[in-house]
């Protein structure tokens, strides 16, 4: 089992370590990001995303991650693995009450038993 948490405060994660971080991470299972994480973009993700298939992951928790898009974390995290067990986007401003509605149908739908924690 691999858990990622960074916690940034006046600090930068450097694009390259988080992707290098998330590319060789196929065991991850619990990805948390708190903070302001400008680097986690939707290009690093997919970048990341074709060399990993995060697969194991269970537990995804975003806080303040501004430069995420919900097509992305949708694309390689929400639908593409249904091995979560928890959800959490906090303050993510691509990422809006109407996708998190649309995701909470999804699981519903799917029967998917997944805490969803959006704010």
């Amino acid at each position: 089992m691999i858990d990622i948490f960074f916690v940034t405060a006046n600090c930068v994660i450097q694009p390259y370590i988080l992707r290098e971080v998330l590319t060789n991470a196929r065991k991850l299972e619990d990805l948390t990001l708190i903070g302001t994480v400008e680097t986690f973009t939707d290009d690093l993700l997919y970048s990341a995303s074709l060399h990993n298939s995060f697969d194991r992951i269970r537990k995804l928790a975003l806080m303040n991650a501004r430069n995420i898009s919900y097509e992305a974390l949708e694309s390689v995290f929400l639908k593409a693995n249904n091995h979560l067990d928890s959800v959490g986007l906090v303050n993510c401003a691509r990422i809006t009450h109407s996708h998190q509605e649309k995701y909470r149908k999804y699981l519903y739908d799917n029967s998917f038993k997944v805490i969803l924690t959006w704010a």
